[in-house]
C-alpha cells in the first residue's frame, strides 16, 4: 500500500518506520528540517516530498502534525476530498488544551478536510495531562490498513 505521511515527527516518523518494515511504500513530508526529512526517508527506504506530493502519492494519507500546525499542513497538502485520511492530531499538547468550541478533534478535522474519509488513530496523552491514555495497543504497522476503503483508484491500481 502507498502511504503519504504528512508530519514525520515522533508519531508520524515512528508509524512510517513500522509501515516500511511491513513493506508499504511511503512518502514522508512536512518537517522543519528538510535535510533531516530526506535522511529519515532514506533510512527507511521511503521518499521525501511535499505535503501535496504525499497526498497525491498515498492510497492512504496519514496526518500527524501538532494541532497548531494542522491548518498549515493542510494548506500545503491541498484538497483531500475523496482521500482516506488517518489523523493522530488532537488539541492537547504543550501548553495545555486548545479550545475547539465543544467539538472533538475529529469533528474539527473533518470540517478542515471536507469530503475526506476520516479515521482517527488514538495516541497516548501528553505527560502532565489529566486525561487517561486510551485503552488501545501502541501503533503498529497494520493500524492504518483498514482506512483505504474509500480511496479513489489511482492510475496504477485496479479500479
Amino acid at each position: 500500500m502507498r502511504i503519504g505521511v504528512i508530519g514525520s515527527g515522533r508519531i508520524g516518523g515512528n508509524a512510517a518506520r513500522l509501515f516500511a518494515q511491513s513493506g508499504h511504500e511511503l512518502l514522508l513530508s512536512f518537517s522543519r528540517d528538510q535535510d533531516k526529512l530526506a535522511r529519515q526517508a532514506a533510512e527507511i527506504g521511503a521518499r521525501a516530498g511535499t505535503p501535496r506530493e504525499a497526498a497525491e502519492f498515498g492510497e492512504v494519507v496519514m496526518l500527524s502534525v501538532p494541532w497548531t500546525l494542522v491548518d498549515e499542513a493542510l494548506d500545503q497538502a491541498g484538497p483531500l476530498e475523496g482521500e482516506s485520511v488517518v489523523h493522530t492530531t488532537e488539541q492537547f499538547g504543550p501548553g495545555g488544551g486548545r479550545a475547539v468550541g465543544g467539538r472533538t478533534a475529529a469533528q474539527v478535522n473533518a470540517a478542515r478536510m471536507p469530503g475526506a474519509a476520516m479515521r482517527r488513530r488514538s495516541t497516548p496523552s501528553p505527560p502532565g495531562s489529566r486525561r487517561r491514555p486510551p485503552a488501545v495497543p501502541a501503533p503498529t504497522a497494520s493500524s492504518c490498513s483498514c482506512a483505504a476503503t474509500t480511496r479513489r483508484p489511482s492510475a496504477s491500481s485496479p479500479a
